[in-house]
């Protein structure tokens, strides 16, 4: 198995036990929100609904992931992984997005109920749109000329896409590097 299944099935496991003991690497919320709406300006361009909650939906290694092994060093893995621990985002601010719409978190659910909401017709009709997204907080390289993003679509029942994506620094903003599709409905 190559390097990069094993550190990214690590990333993944990682986010969701939080038991990583790092140093705590100084990422700041500004940083964060650059590169969420860098991506959401290039890669939705267009009004979306964010959930209010960042959440990271660990890849699913594919032979498709062979840039990965040489962007991110072992230090730099080492650097995200410490970031997991402290992230700077805990729920998305609406006001600091650029693109997005956010929904509160504790609305989602609704989204699910079949009597009083009436599922995704409901949210149809009370947000004119078909689908939501989740983001996750940026996972930066030490440096902070690349990181990793974890971007899932939800649309109801089957519909659904969730995709690792890796950004690259340019200028004063982000670009998409490659991306891989981690699941789909």
């Amino acid at each position: 198995m190559k390097i990069y299944r094993c550190i990214f099935l690590f990333i993944s496991f990682l986010m969701g036990c939080h038991s990583y003991a790092a140093s705590n690497p100084k990422v700041t919320r500004a940083e964060c929100y650059l590169v969420i709406n860098c991506f959401s300006k290039t890669v939705i361009n267009d009004s979306f609904y964010l959930s209010s909650k960042p959440n990271f939906k660990g890849p699913a290694p594919n032979s498709q992931m062979g840039s990965a092994d040489s962007l991110f060093s072992k230090e730099d893995i080492r650097y995200m992984l410490g970031q997991m621990k402290h992230l700077p985002v805990k729920k998305w601010n609406g006001r600091k997005m650029v693109a997005g719409t956010i929904i509160p978190e504790r609305k989602l659910p609704d989204i699910y109920a079949t009597r009083q909401s009436r599922g995704w017709i409901g949210f149809y009709e009370r947000y004119g749109r078909h689908s939501y997204y989740e983001f996750s907080v940026p996972l930066f390289s030490e440096d902070k000329t690349k990181c990793i993003i974890s971007v899932s679509r939800l649309c109801g029942g089957l519909c659904g896409s969730s995709f690792i994506f890796i950004m690259e620094k340019k200028g004063d903003g982000w670009v998409v590097r490659d991306h891989y599709m981690t699941g789909i409905n």
